[in-house]
């Protein structure tokens, strides 16, 4: 009876060791991820801030085109008056 039960109390420790190497392994393996997701944040938030500067920089060059079609169309009465020769009447 002791003989059956040195060897369930060794069972037991066997059982209690291989859990805990499951245990560290899985621990190292959420390290080894978390520290993967970290570098991958790291990449994402670069390029995403990369786009940005780009997308910035379309937005001014279309506000500046879009300024100056404004303008065209704000003078395009009078560059027109002025080309057919359109002179207002006097009084």
């Amino acid at each position: 009876m002791n003989k059956k039960r040195a060897n369930g109390k060794q069972d037991s420790i066997t059982l209690m060791q291989q859990a805990m190497a499951t245990l560290l392994d899985a621990q190292a393996n959420l390290a080894n991820a978390q520290i993967n997701l970290g570098a991958a944040q790291v990449r994402s938030d670069e390029r995403f801030a990369r786009l940005e500067e780009r997308l910035a920089e379309r937005f001014n060059r279309i506000e500046a085109i879009l300024m100056r079609h404004e303008q065209l169309l704000m003078n395009l009465p009078d560059a027109i008056k002025d080309k057919i020769g359109f002179k207002p009447l006097q009084q």
